[in-house]
């Protein structure tokens, strides 16, 4: 959303609150608000094209592959990487990141601990932790999200 006060919305009602009707579309009615909107149909393959992230491949380790979906070319504030572990992946990080198994289960493994994960567990490496080692038999995908290269 850009820093402005305008704002239409298509929602009418979130957790219980409804939207008053002058607040919906800044007192413009419904045909302005669906003006919005493309209606062209448009193929999977294009929509994918024009609006997807092409991932780029940072690191292979073995059957492993770690890729970058977001990083200082789309913008300054954040990146967001994938990693596909197939056996064993071992991550250093130059900075804290958040992961989420999106995909599949399988281990962290520090020095000291070793953490049993599955799809839909989260995780916070602080900054300095070192390396990680993530394992799986089956696969499992991590999405990393991390603070822009100083």
């Amino acid at each position: 959303m850009e820093p402005t006060d305008f704002a239409v919305r298509i929602e009418f009602e979130r957790g219980g609150y409804v939207l008053p009707e002058e607040s919906r579309f800044m007192n413009r009615g419904i045909d302005f608000a669906l003006s919005m909107f493309s209606y062209d149909p448009s193929p999977v393959e294009a929509v994918r094209e024009k609006y997807f992230c092409k991932p780029g491949v940072l690191k292979t380790q073995n059957q492993s592959r770690e890729y970058s979906l977001v990083d200082e070319t789309m913008t300054p504030c954040f990146r967001v990487n994938r990693i596909d572990v197939k056996e064993r992946y071992e991550k250093e990080a130059a900075s804290f990141y958040i992961g989420i198994i999106s995909r599949g289960s399988g281990s962290i493994r520090t020095d000291q601990q070793t953490y049993i994960v599955k799809e839909g567990a989260k995780f916070f490496v602080p900054y300095q932790t070192g390396s990680l080692i993530f394992e799986s038999e089956e696969g499992m995908e991590i999405i990393a999200t991390m603070p822009p290269r100083p």
